[in-house]
């Protein structure tokens, strides 16, 4: 049975990955009645003289969705997002990225979250095949944004009550939130905006931890168009900076401290950790250890595990490392978490 519910995919220079997400939707143990899929490619290509699609559309028709392919004007995704809210015969509308892969089950968990009114967007967990994100690196609150990522990249169980949600969600445009279109063509942050704007309304957002999606995550393409465009991210940054302050949302500052060493040497960073404190007196200051355990009595910090802060780091932890750092340049232990950190 197909569901009253609109899909739309914004895709751009992705003809290979785009085929593996729409043969997801079609393959929905309950579809959705439409598909529009916005196409803002630089060479276009008529998908239907395409052997892979012309399938996959002979699939569509076979599950009764309607579907349909809209040329964009070349300007992003915000814009093709915008439209679809404009077009879309149904209130409920599933956004999927083009690199996105849907479980069988997943629009079907999804939608029923949708008889609770109060319910004005739901992401199920998106997983990428090569990164397991741990839960200390995730957040529900918008306040943790600037480290910490959406709820939605670890699978877990359960329902989840959250401030914004990430990459792909259900959401009911009859919330009458719009996205914003003074973004680049990069539209960096625009789901975040959005679906925090859909909280602000005062309805609930919901991540179901059984609903799977994965990020096939394409290296080029898409927002990836753009990374010659640094002025795009920056420009949207601004934007999105802005925003919070018209929202009255101060997120958290960090401070990360990442100690892959041995536990002598977590006992002596706790010498500095109170010139830290005093150095740093508005972040939040994390802790990625080795040895939890030793910092059992600290209140006023957070503590996580070296998989967590390497991921907050961007995999860039030689710059934490102390053993090389001091014995390159021959200087006491202590002395060198003090360069590091201080």
């Amino acid at each position: 049975m197909s569901l009253p519910i609109t899909a739309t995919v914004s895709s751009k220079n992705r003809y290979d990955i785009l085929s593996h997400c729409l043969m997801s939707i079609a393959l929905q143990i309950n579809p959705p009645s439409e598909l529009i899929i916005f196409d803002d490619s630089d060479q276009k290509v008529d998908l239907r003289n395409n052997p892979i699609y012309f399938n996959i559309f002979k699939i569509f028709e076979r599950k009764n969705i309607q579907w349909r392919v809209e040329f964009g004007k070349g300007v992003g995704q915000v814009a093709n997002h915008q439209k679809s809210i404009e077009i879309s015969k149904y209130d409920w509308i599933w956004r999927l990225d083009d690199d996105n892969v849907a479980e069988s089950d997943c629009l079907q968990k999804l939608y029923s979250h949708t008889f609770d009114n109060e319910v004005g967007a739901i992401g199920g967990v998106v997983l990428h095949p090569d990164i397991i994100f741990p839960s200390e690196a995730t957040s529900v609150s918008i306040k943790e944004i600037n480290l910490k990522y959406a709820v939605q990249f670890y699978k877990f169980d359960g329902i989840q009550k959250v401030e914004h949600l990430y990459s792909t969600f259900l959401f009911k445009k009859s919330c009458d939130v719009n996205y914003n279109l003074n973004l680049s063509p990069a539209g960096h942050r625009e789901e975040t905006l959005f679906t925090h704007e859909v909280f602000r309304r005062g309805f609930k957002l919901l991540v179901d931890g059984s609903a799977i999606t994965w990020h096939c995550k394409a290296p080029t393409g898409g927002i990836r168009s753009y990374n010659g465009n640094p002025e795009y991210w920056a420009r949207d940054e601004k934007v999105f900076q802005d925003k919070l302050k018209e929202w009255n949302i101060n997120p958290f500052i960090y401070k990360l401290i990442y100690l892959d060493n041995g536990i002598g040497d977590h006992y002596a960073f706790r010498h500095i950790l109170p010139e830290i404190k005093e150095k740093y007196p508005n972040d939040k200051i994390i802790i990625s250890a080795c040895y939890p355990d030793v910092f059992f009595d600290e209140k006023d910090v957070e503590i996580v595990h070296l998989d967590a802060g390497k991921i907050f780091a961007n995999g860039n932890v030689d710059r934490f490392n102390v053993y090389k750092l001091g014995y390159e340049n021959q200087r006491p232990l202590i002395q060198v978490f003090r360069e590091i950190y201080l």
